[in-house]
């Protein structure tokens, strides 16, 4: 199973029970339980941010499971392999794995089915009404190769209050600005619109 760097980074903070104890780990299981019914639960319930990446890596973990749709015993299997790899603690990853067969399994793969049935990940396609942007300065990260970087978080607000957010760099802001130009001269283009 593929993990982005930074998903298997974030699964990896849980070999050191002096990073994540027993308290922050019980918080993180319990935004993940609640991240099956509502996909913004780590968001709501978690304060740091490294709790944060550690519940959206471990749910990214389990929904690429799942949709593999191998069996629950071969689905166990990969997700304790990753697990092992990560060199989690091992109390932690039973927890886990506990927690994707009892509670997890069934309701991932419903959802899943049900996304497919729809059409995809979202029913509609949602139009943006909003941007905010906020500039982050990241002095020293563990989890990242680069100190003193500056990152911006960028939010598209949709009509339905939907808040889409993603982080990227100066370049990749550079390019997604120039993307998002080359998209309206084409649509420009297309439908012949005078700006």
């Amino acid at each position: 199973m593929d993990l982005c760097k930074d998903a298997i980074d974030a699964i990896s903070l849980l070999r050191d029970k002096r990073r994540v104890d027993d308290a922050a780990f019980a918080a993180i299981l319990d935004s993940i339980r609640e991240a099956s019914t509502d996909r913004h639960a780590y968001e709501k319930q978690l304060k740091r941010g490294e709790q944060k990446l550690i519940a959206l890596s471990l749910i990214t973990l389990l929904v690429e499971a799942c949709k593999t749709n191998r069996g629950l015993k071969n689905e166990v299997n990969a997700i304790k392999s990753v697990l092992d790899d990560c060199e989690a603690d091992e109390q932690y990853s039973k927890l886990v794995l506990n927690l994707y067969e009892t509670e997890l399994r069934d309701k991932l793969y419903t959802r899943l089915q049900n996304m497919k049935i729809e059409g995809g990940c979202e029913q509609q396609t949602k139009n943006v009404v909003d941007v905010t942007w906020t500039q982050d300065l990241v002095i020293k990260s563990k989890l990242r190769e680069h100190i003193s970087e500056v990152n911006y978080l960028i939010d598209l607000h949709t009509e339905d209050g939907d808040k889409i957010g993603f982080m990227c760099t100066l370049q990749g802001l550079q390019d997604l600005t120039s993307k998002l130009k080359e998209c309206r001269k084409s649509i420009e283009r297309t439908y012949d619109i005078k700006t």
